[in-house]
């Protein structure tokens, strides 16, 4: 753990493990007065006195080198495709000039946010008045506040909050968006974060609304035209996000670039990162090395019990996306209004420091640079892992992670140095980590994975019960956590009422039955539940099942690695009379875990950067020894009497000293481990 992360873990953290419920809070402000009750919403926003100020930085930004030098590239790239001479007194340099300044500043009032105090106020009543309807609770810990508020008072540059895409469309899924802002703005009382928003949400009417609670618009490409630089707009956008962090503003976007349609994490896009990571190397003393400049980064969580009907589905089958409009965003917002959407989950992970980063890094960097290998291939070959260690004895140079000279280099948008975008890699696939591993499991969540997992033929309530019960247990263990609490048989029930009959089938006796009968703890247990497994209904299934899957990532990987390893194809019911038989070590069984992690390291994300894949995939081959999924061989038959004499030798040399090279014919005695026949149901799983 950085240390900045260890400045914010006291014991008034750790013993407030109780959750807010933040739709509450107007209603908790005023209890003490009936009168005031009945209108607590408009009370509560009243009293919560909201004075910011918000810089205006349109001339900072349209007057900076760095703009002014793109305004004479583009100009002088307009000239040389009309084959005229650069001259500065010529009327077409004067005449490109201007046009340049002139899209300059269009491109910059395009992007920019423009915040209001008064309509900050009126969204935060809006919003505790209409999810406050549609939303059971927005949970929140209240540790995780003060935390939040805590880092709001170290004297730092800016806080960067970066969010783990959610589950709705991208025209609904600024609500929960918007309420975090009030969230900040209204408990927090701490100035609003800007936002970053795709152009496509810059739509009439709903657009403006955005503009002016902080969010601005970038494009979802830098340029418009392929092979041909845009710089005036990559001037704008670098520009525009480091006067906001050179003025103390903080900024929130998503580190996965938009909404998931899977339901997984997507691998990060880590270009506006790339633009505050530029901002902090900038600041670097010529004298020391030490970097003056620094931001705290906040990853954040959001889980939704039950997600807008959207496109995703659309999208997964192959037909197009349709794109976001006026109508379709009054559509979704109407929709919202049709049924209940249970609970949210908002998850602050713990601000660690952007300086201590880079700085930490800059010793091991040489080694991932010079490799030129994916971290994954270092740290699954020992020998390869050994000569990297070696490199990063070495010390880097003392600009090894400088600013580029170019006025707008930025990874992402025009970076020239390959060590930089190691370091920005890696911190977005970090950022993304933490808040995968912070958001929580939903009971539609779980209920989804259950069904898609180990019943999709159907299953009876008092099983589904059991199986739960062990689920939730064993995502508990693995450090995850989840949103919601009580009797199994009532998670079941709520979990089944919030997907719906065209999800999930509840029948009795052959008739379908309502949720409500999963209550009846006398005929509940004839109830059998059976999830849609027809298109497009199963990919809505999986979305809502894809959140749990990260808490299997590794157990999964090293299940497929032992089906390779074997040979067998463990999976098929067919060899059965083979599991019992399977015998592997855990050294081949790592190896191909490596090879698979490899292969799919861009769709999962397995560990964070900072760990040892080998070491965790070991850890958790361990857990399946403890799991009695696999059983280890006894003591007496590991040990043979070459291993006895392998390890007196390799006793007696550590005594008496050794080289290596001594050792080189001799091997390690690799255990082999057999499946538990018992649980080859739970393997398969």
């Amino acid at each position: 753990m950085p240390i900045s992360r260890d400045t914010f873990v006291y014991n008034a953290v750790t013993e407030m493990p109780d959750i807010t419920n933040v739709l509450r809070l107007p209603e908790l402000s005023c209890r003490h007065s009936k009168i005031l009750s009945a209108f607590c919403n408009v009370t509560y926003t009243y009293r919560h006195t909201v004075r910011f100020g918000y810089p205006n930085i349109t001339e900072s930004v349209l007057r900076s080198p760095r703009s002014q030098l793109a305004v004479e590239r583009t100009v002088q790239e307009l000239l040389d495709q009309q084959g005229l001479p650069l001259d500065e007194n010529s009327k077409a340099y004067k005449k490109e000039k201007k046009k340049c300044e002139g899209k300059l500043k269009k491109l910059f009032h395009i992007m920019n946010a423009m915040m209001s105090i008064p309509l900050f106020k009126i969204t935060g009543w809006f919003l505790n008045t209409v999810l406050g309807a549609l939303l059971n609770s927005v949970q929140v810990h209240n540790s995780q506040l003060l935390v939040l508020k805590d880092a709001t008072l170290i004297d730092i540059s800016s806080h960067i909050l970066v969010r783990k895409a959610g589950g709705l469309p991208a025209n609904a899924q600024e609500s929960p968006g918007l309420y975090t802002l009030d969230l900040h703005t209204l408990a927090l009382r701490y100035p609003s974060p800007y936002v970053a928003a795709g152009d496509n949400l810059n739509i009439f009417g709903f657009g403006r609304i955005l503009r002016s609670l902080g969010g601005f618009f970038i494009r979802r490409r830098l340029d418009k035209e392929v092979g041909k630089k845009d710089h005036l707009y990559r001037a704008v956008l670098s520009e525009y996000l480091e006067e906001l962090l050179r003025r103390g503003q903080s900024l929130e976007f998503f580190i996965e670039g938009g909404r998931s349609r899977s339901g997984k994490a997507y691998y990060p896009k880590a270009g506006l990162l790339s633009i505050i990571v530029d901002w902090v190397l900038a600041s670097r003393n010529e004298t020391d090395g030490i970097l003056r400049l620094d931001a705290l980064i906040v990853p954040v969580g959001i889980s939704y019990e039950k997600i807008i009907d959207g496109d995703f589905t659309r999208e997964q089958m192959g037909m197009a996306k349709k794109p976001e409009s006026f109508w379709s965003t009054v559509k979704a917002i109407w929709k919202l209004f049709s049924t209940t959407y249970g609970n949210v989950r908002v998850d602050f992970c713990q601000p660690f420091s952007l300086k201590e980063y880079l700085t930490v890094n800059e010793r091991s960097l040489l080694s991932r640079s010079v490799s030129g290998l994916s971290p994954v291939t270092v740290l699954g070959n020992p020998r390869l892992q050994d000569s990297m260690q070696d490199l990063s004895k070495a010390t880097p140079s003392s600009d090894l992670l400088t600013r580029a000279t170019s006025g707008n280099s930025i990874y992402g948008i025009d970076i020239s140095k390959e060590d930089e975008k190691v370091v920005i890699d890696a911190l977005a696939r970090h950022i993304l980590y933490n808040s995968m591993c912070a958001t929580a499991i939903m009971s539609t969540n779980i209920l989804a994975f259950d069904l898609l997992s180990n019943y999709r033929q159907g299953v009876s309530l008092p099983e589904l019960i059991s199986s739960i019960t062990k689920l939730r247990e064993t995502i508990l263990t693995a450090n995850r956590d989840v949103g919601f609490v009580g009797q199994t048989r009532n998670v079941i029930a709520h979990a089944c009422k919030l997907l719906g009959s065209n999800l999930v089938a509840i029948e009795r006796n052959g008739a379908p039955v309502s949720w409500q009968d999963i209550y009846d703890e006398e005929g509940g247990d004839q109830v059998k539940i059976t999830p849609n497994l027809s298109l497009p209904h199963v990919l809505e299934l999986s979305y809502y099942s894809s959140s749990v899957i990260s808490v299997f990532q590794l157990k999964s990987l090293l299940a497929c690695s032992i089906c390779a390893a074997s040979g067998v194809a463990l999976l098929d019911s067919s060899t059965e009379d083979q599991f019992s038989s399977v015998s592997v070590t855990k050294h081949e069984v790592v190896e191909h875990a490596i090879y698979l992690a490899n292969l799919f390291k861009y769709e999962f994300l397995f560990i964070a950067p900072c760990k040892d894949l080998e070491t965790e995939l070991s850890n958790s081959f361990e857990s399946l020894i403890s799991s009695e999924l696999i059983l280890s061989p006894e003591a007496e038959d590991t040990f043979n009497e070459e291993a006895q004499q392998w390890t007196s030798r390799i006793a007696r040399k550590a005594i008496y000293g050794f080289h290596e090279e001594e050792l080189q014919d001799h091997y390690v005695p690799d255990k082999q481990y057999k499946l538990n026949e018992a649980e080859k149901d739970q393997f398969r799983r």
